[in-house]
């Protein structure tokens, strides 16, 4: 399927609504923030960003992560300890608010 094919159909589906579409070079890990459930943390290879995936806002920031550990800290998340998962292993839990 072509990236255009592929984005018709996501935004095809009930109940749900297509926000943004971005790649990610040299993607390493990812997070969802417990306490604000539509931020989304990536690090890759290059910088961390921050996604709000109500708007489609992306964000640089500072983390400092445990690839041991699978955790991470981020600058636009205060007091939070960000669980990780990536190529390299790691648990996520996604829910639908």
């Amino acid at each position: 399927m072509r990236y255009i094919e592929t984005i018709e159909t996501l935004k095809s589906i009930p109940g749900w609504e297509f926000v943004t579409s971005f790649s990610v070079g040299g993607f390493e890990w990812l997070a969802f923030s417990e306490k604000c459930p539509m931020k989304l943390l990536i690090i890759s290879s290059q910088k961390a960003t921050i996604v709000d995936v109500d708007t489609g806002t992306i964000n640089d920031c500072n983390v400092e992560y445990d690839e041991d550990e699978l955790i991470a800290y981020c600058d636009t998340l205060p007091d939070e300890e960000l669980q990780i998962v990536g190529q390299y292993g790691g648990i996520i839990i996604l829910r639908r608010m």
